[in-house]
Protein backbone atom coordinates (compact mmCIF):
# COMPACT_ATOMS: atom_id res chain seq x y z
CA UNK A 1 0.00 0.00 0.00
CA UNK A 2 2.61 2.51 1.07
CA UNK A 3 4.35 1.53 -2.29
CA UNK A 4 1.50 1.94 -4.39
CA UNK A 5 1.35 5.30 -2.92
CA UNK A 6 4.65 6.91 -3.62
CA UNK A 7 4.09 5.58 -6.76
CA UNK A 8 0.63 7.56 -7.17
CA UNK A 9 2.90 10.71 -5.85
CA UNK A 10 5.19 10.74 -8.32
CA UNK A 11 2.63 9.84 -11.52
CA UNK A 12 -0.21 12.26 -10.89
CA UNK A 13 -1.11 15.56 -9.40
CA UNK A 14 -3.04 14.78 -6.35
CA UNK A 15 -6.13 16.54 -8.15
CA UNK A 16 -7.36 15.69 -11.55
CA UNK A 17 -9.30 19.12 -11.88
CA UNK A 18 -9.73 22.58 -9.81
CA UNK A 19 -13.30 21.17 -9.51
CA UNK A 20 -12.69 18.20 -8.37
CA UNK A 21 -14.17 16.99 -5.08
CA UNK A 22 -10.65 16.74 -3.63
CA UNK A 23 -11.97 14.28 -0.61
CA UNK A 24 -8.79 11.86 -1.18
CA UNK A 25 -5.80 12.52 -3.56
CA UNK A 26 -5.32 10.30 -6.46
CA UNK A 27 -2.51 8.55 -4.86
CA UNK A 28 -4.35 7.79 -1.96
CA UNK A 29 -7.06 6.18 -4.02
CA UNK A 30 -4.62 4.14 -6.33
CA UNK A 31 -3.21 3.12 -2.50
CA UNK A 32 -6.71 1.70 -1.75
CA UNK A 33 -6.79 0.35 -5.22
CA UNK A 34 -3.85 -1.86 -5.30
CA UNK A 35 -4.72 -3.23 -1.38
CA UNK A 36 -8.11 -4.14 -2.54
CA UNK A 37 -6.34 -6.21 -5.37
CA UNK A 38 -3.70 -8.02 -3.10
CA UNK A 39 -6.26 -10.09 -1.27
CA UNK A 40 -8.92 -10.20 -4.23
CA UNK A 41 -11.65 -7.93 -1.53
CA UNK A 42 -14.68 -6.61 -2.96
CA UNK A 43 -14.98 -3.03 -2.11
CA UNK A 44 -17.07 -3.50 1.12
CA UNK A 45 -14.52 -5.94 2.49
CA UNK A 46 -12.30 -3.33 1.54
CA UNK A 47 -13.69 -0.89 3.41
CA UNK A 48 -14.21 -2.65 6.32
CA UNK A 49 -10.52 -3.48 6.60
CA UNK A 50 -9.20 -0.28 6.23
CA UNK A 51 -11.49 0.94 9.28
CA UNK A 52 -9.39 -1.72 11.11
CA UNK A 53 -6.48 0.15 10.28
CA UNK A 54 -6.31 3.33 11.22
CA UNK A 55 -2.26 3.40 11.63
CA UNK A 56 -1.74 2.35 7.99
CA UNK A 57 -4.33 5.03 6.71
CA UNK A 58 -2.27 8.08 8.50
CA UNK A 59 0.90 6.82 6.41
CA UNK A 60 -0.93 8.00 3.73
CA UNK A 61 -2.64 11.19 4.99
CA UNK A 62 -6.23 9.63 5.18
CA UNK A 63 -8.14 9.48 8.30
CA UNK A 64 -10.11 5.89 8.87
CA UNK A 65 -13.43 8.59 10.01
CA UNK A 66 -13.81 9.18 6.36
CA UNK A 67 -14.93 6.23 5.36
CA UNK A 68 -18.58 5.25 6.04
CA UNK A 69 -20.11 2.19 7.43
CA UNK A 70 -22.16 1.38 4.70
CA UNK A 71 -23.62 2.06 1.18
CA UNK A 72 -26.83 0.56 1.14
CA UNK A 73 -30.10 1.40 2.85
CA UNK A 74 -31.85 -0.74 4.99
CA UNK A 75 -34.58 -1.50 2.83
CA UNK A 76 -32.32 -3.02 0.07
CA UNK A 77 -30.60 -4.87 3.35
CA UNK A 78 -34.28 -6.05 3.91
CA UNK A 79 -34.44 -7.56 0.82
CA UNK A 80 -31.36 -9.29 0.54
CA UNK A 81 -31.19 -11.39 3.79
CA UNK A 82 -35.15 -12.07 2.78
CA UNK A 83 -34.29 -13.73 -0.43
CA UNK A 84 -30.93 -15.79 0.61
CA UNK A 85 -31.71 -17.84 -2.47
CA UNK A 86 -30.32 -20.47 -4.42
CA UNK A 87 -29.85 -20.42 -7.99
CA UNK A 88 -32.96 -20.80 -10.44
CA UNK A 89 -35.49 -20.25 -7.04
CA UNK A 90 -37.50 -17.13 -6.69
CA UNK A 91 -38.21 -14.22 -4.90
CA UNK A 92 -40.48 -14.44 -2.04
CA UNK A 93 -40.96 -17.88 -3.16
CA UNK A 94 -42.24 -18.47 0.16
CA UNK A 95 -44.06 -15.31 1.47
CA UNK A 96 -44.49 -14.66 5.15
CA UNK A 97 -42.27 -17.61 6.20
CA UNK A 98 -40.74 -15.04 8.84
CA UNK A 99 -44.77 -15.40 10.81
CA UNK A 100 -46.57 -12.67 11.58
CA UNK A 101 -44.47 -10.62 14.17
CA UNK A 102 -41.84 -9.95 12.19
CA UNK A 103 -43.88 -9.16 8.91
CA UNK A 104 -46.44 -6.41 11.32
CA UNK A 105 -42.87 -4.93 12.41
CA UNK A 106 -41.75 -4.75 8.95
CA UNK A 107 -44.69 -3.66 7.33
CA UNK A 108 -44.79 -0.75 10.51
CA UNK A 109 -41.50 0.41 9.20
CA UNK A 110 -42.27 0.23 5.92
CA UNK A 111 -45.52 2.53 6.43
CA UNK A 112 -43.03 4.91 8.14
CA UNK A 113 -40.23 5.16 5.39
CA UNK A 114 -39.30 8.18 4.02
CA UNK A 115 -38.98 7.96 0.19
CA UNK A 116 -38.14 10.57 -2.38
CA UNK A 117 -39.02 9.95 -5.96
CA UNK A 118 -36.73 11.39 -8.41
CA UNK A 119 -36.05 12.85 -12.45
CA UNK A 120 -32.64 13.24 -13.24
CA UNK A 121 -30.60 13.89 -16.24
CA UNK A 122 -28.69 10.61 -17.28
CA UNK A 123 -25.91 12.47 -19.17
CA UNK A 124 -25.13 14.87 -16.35
CA UNK A 125 -26.96 13.72 -13.27
CA UNK A 126 -29.22 16.96 -13.15
CA UNK A 127 -32.23 16.54 -10.63
CA UNK A 128 -34.75 17.62 -12.51
CA UNK A 129 -37.75 17.36 -10.25
CA UNK A 130 -38.27 15.35 -6.97
CA UNK A 131 -41.36 14.53 -4.95
CA UNK A 132 -40.81 13.10 -1.15
CA UNK A 133 -43.60 10.83 0.41
CA UNK A 134 -43.76 8.39 3.09
CA UNK A 135 -43.80 4.49 2.81
CA UNK A 136 -43.55 1.78 0.25
CA UNK A 137 -46.48 2.45 -2.14
CA UNK A 138 -46.98 2.41 -5.46
CA UNK A 139 -44.39 4.76 -7.67
CA UNK A 140 -46.89 4.45 -10.28
CA UNK A 141 -48.59 8.22 -9.01
CA UNK A 142 -45.40 9.77 -9.35
CA UNK A 143 -44.72 9.55 -13.07
CA UNK A 144 -46.71 12.08 -14.49
CA UNK A 145 -45.99 15.05 -11.75
CA UNK A 146 -42.17 14.22 -11.98
CA UNK A 147 -42.29 14.52 -16.01
CA UNK A 148 -44.41 17.62 -16.21
CA UNK A 149 -41.81 19.61 -14.00
CA UNK A 150 -38.84 17.65 -15.93
CA UNK A 151 -40.25 19.10 -19.21
CA UNK A 152 -40.96 22.42 -17.51
CA UNK A 153 -37.05 22.64 -16.86
CA UNK A 154 -35.51 21.16 -19.55
CA UNK A 155 -36.37 19.72 -23.11
CA UNK A 156 -36.94 15.82 -22.42
CA UNK A 157 -37.10 13.82 -25.25
CA UNK A 158 -37.29 9.84 -23.95
CA UNK A 159 -38.08 9.15 -20.35
CA UNK A 160 -37.14 5.71 -18.71
CA UNK A 161 -38.44 4.50 -15.55
CA UNK A 162 -38.08 1.02 -14.08
CA UNK A 163 -41.24 -1.16 -13.90
CA UNK A 164 -42.95 0.23 -10.92
CA UNK A 165 -44.12 2.99 -12.36
CA UNK A 166 -45.70 0.85 -15.17
CA UNK A 167 -49.30 2.19 -15.99
CA UNK A 168 -51.43 2.57 -19.29
CA UNK A 169 -52.09 5.73 -18.27
CA UNK A 170 -48.25 7.38 -17.68
CA UNK A 171 -47.58 5.89 -21.17
CA UNK A 172 -50.55 7.86 -22.57
CA UNK A 173 -49.77 10.86 -20.33
CA UNK A 174 -46.19 11.08 -21.67
CA UNK A 175 -46.36 10.17 -25.32
CA UNK A 176 -49.97 11.30 -26.77
CA UNK A 177 -50.32 14.36 -23.98
CA UNK A 178 -46.05 15.27 -23.22
CA UNK A 179 -44.92 14.20 -26.90
CA UNK A 180 -42.00 12.14 -24.77
CA UNK A 181 -40.94 9.11 -25.89
CA UNK A 182 -41.37 6.57 -22.37
CA UNK A 183 -39.76 3.40 -22.04
CA UNK A 184 -41.36 1.49 -19.23
CA UNK A 185 -41.08 -2.75 -18.61
CA UNK A 186 -44.56 -3.82 -18.91
CA UNK A 187 -44.27 -5.75 -15.55
CA UNK A 188 -46.67 -4.95 -13.07
CA UNK A 189 -49.81 -7.39 -12.61
CA UNK A 190 -49.75 -10.99 -12.49
CA UNK A 191 -47.82 -13.08 -14.93
CA UNK A 192 -49.45 -14.01 -17.97
CA UNK A 193 -48.34 -15.80 -21.73
CA UNK A 194 -51.24 -13.08 -23.02
CA UNK A 195 -49.86 -9.80 -24.13
CA UNK A 196 -50.97 -6.86 -22.17
CA UNK A 197 -54.39 -5.11 -23.36
CA UNK A 198 -53.03 -1.69 -23.17
CA UNK A 199 -51.44 -0.54 -27.05
CA UNK A 200 -48.28 1.33 -25.36
CA UNK A 201 -47.43 -1.38 -22.81
CA UNK A 202 -48.58 -4.24 -25.06
CA UNK A 203 -45.65 -2.44 -27.43
CA UNK A 204 -43.22 -2.53 -24.47
CA UNK A 205 -44.01 -5.90 -24.13
CA UNK A 206 -42.52 -6.42 -27.80
CA UNK A 207 -39.98 -4.07 -27.77
CA UNK A 208 -38.60 -5.45 -24.23
CA UNK A 209 -38.39 -9.01 -25.45
CA UNK A 210 -36.46 -7.93 -28.98
CA UNK A 211 -34.42 -5.91 -26.68
CA UNK A 212 -34.59 -2.80 -29.01
CA UNK A 213 -34.60 -0.63 -25.91
CA UNK A 214 -31.47 -2.18 -24.17
CA UNK A 215 -29.25 0.13 -24.28
CA UNK A 216 -31.87 3.42 -23.44
CA UNK A 217 -32.97 1.13 -20.68
CA UNK A 218 -29.77 0.83 -19.87
CA UNK A 219 -29.39 4.55 -18.63
CA UNK A 220 -31.73 4.12 -15.97
CA UNK A 221 -28.79 2.84 -13.81
CA UNK A 222 -28.03 6.47 -13.74
CA UNK A 223 -30.92 7.19 -11.31
CA UNK A 224 -29.48 4.67 -9.17
CA UNK A 225 -25.99 6.21 -9.24
CA UNK A 226 -27.72 9.20 -7.85
CA UNK A 227 -29.37 7.74 -5.35
CA UNK A 228 -26.26 6.30 -3.85
CA UNK A 229 -24.22 9.62 -4.25
CA UNK A 230 -27.09 11.36 -2.21
CA UNK A 231 -26.57 8.57 0.67
CA UNK A 232 -23.09 8.25 0.16
CA UNK A 233 -22.18 12.34 0.54
CA UNK A 234 -25.45 13.30 2.77
CA UNK A 235 -25.96 10.05 4.53
CA UNK A 236 -29.30 7.82 4.40
CA UNK A 237 -31.15 9.77 6.45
Amino acid sequence: MLRAYELGQRLWPDYDSCFSRQDFTRPQLFACLVLRESPRLSYRKTEVFLTDVPDWLAQIHMDSTCYEERRRSRHYDRVCRKIDLKPGNKYAEKPGKYGKAVNASRSKKLRRMPKPALAAAAASHHILAAKASVGNGSDAPDFEPLLRQSAARAEVRTVVADAGYDSEANHRVSRLHLKVRSVIPARIGRPSAKPPTGRFRRLMKNRFARKVDKGVYGQRAQSETINSMMKRNLGES
